[in-house]
């Protein structure tokens, strides 16, 4: 922590500050700051709004109000990383959004934000985000999670006629396409 804050004090122009917030902001939630993880966060963001790491760090905000159950705030960083023009981080966010709309159990919504996770989380994510490598893994598996979990949105939005075609141009796999009707069948039968 001394060294980041050094820097910060003795170089006010270093080219790149913002890296070092950010990685103040992780140590200090890691130590469990938080009144110092939220200020150092915000700091970033505000001087630093075109950084590449500015939707990483909304994503960061937005899990960590998920955790606090603080659904408003969480639902405004997950936004704002959206918002942002990373697909990688943007897919984990819509997929967030997503679970936010499916428990105020809006399913219209969450069938959006599901659909739109699962488009962001194409190949051409991996390429182009500047998430972190535990980021990335997320992001390899949110093509699946989203599309699978999309399925009670789904079924209490759609007729069961509509399945095959929706899913069909949204699966990318034979395998997936197979789950995610499977999953629909035991749904549609539930209801």
């Amino acid at each position: 922590l001394e060294q980041y804050r050094k820097i910060l004090k003795l170089f006010p122009r270093y080219a790149h500050t913002d890296k070092v917030l950010c990685f103040l902001g992780h140590e200090y939630q890691e130590l469990g700051m938080t009144p110092e993880m939220l200020q150092t966060y915000d700091r970033l963001i505000t001087k630093f709004p075109k950084s590449r790491l500015v939707p990483e760090v909304l994503l960061i905000l937005g899990n960590f109000h998920l955790d606090k159950q603080d659904l408003a705030a969480a639902e405004k960083h997950y936004r704002q990383a959206v918002r942002r023009s990373d697909p990688g981080i943007a897919a984990l966010a819509r997929y967030r959004l997503g679970w936010l709309a499916m428990n105020r159990a809006d399913y219209e919504d969450a069938l959006a934000e599901f659909t739109a996770a699962a488009r962001a989380a194409g190949p051409g994510a991996i390429t182009t985000t500047n998430a972190t490598p535990a980021q990335l893994e997320k992001i390899r598996n949110v093509r699946r999670e989203a599309l699978t979990d999309s399925v009670q949105a789904f079924t209490e939005t759609h007729d069961p006629e509509e399945a095959a075609r929706f899913y069909g141009n949204l699966a990318d796999t034979r395998t997936l396409y197979v789950a995610i009707l499977e999953k629909l069948g035991r749904r549609y039968v539930v209801q």
